[in-house]
């Protein structure tokens, strides 16, 4: 999870803490469609990481 960017690994720990993606975007300043983006996004490159 280190080799993620800040702002993702923000968001990644923010989802594993059980907030929203409401909530999520709220504290990092994006919409709820885009956590949701991310997320996606960002659980592939951690399946790829592996």
């Amino acid at each position: 999870m280190s080799k993620l960017g800040l702002f993702d690994r923000a968001i990644i720990l923010l989802w594993l803490e059980d907030l929203s993606y409401e909530e999520i975007g709220q504290i990092v300043g994006i919409s709820t469609k885009n956590v949701s983006v991310r997320l996606v996004r960002i659980r592939e490159q951690l399946k790829k990481m592996k």
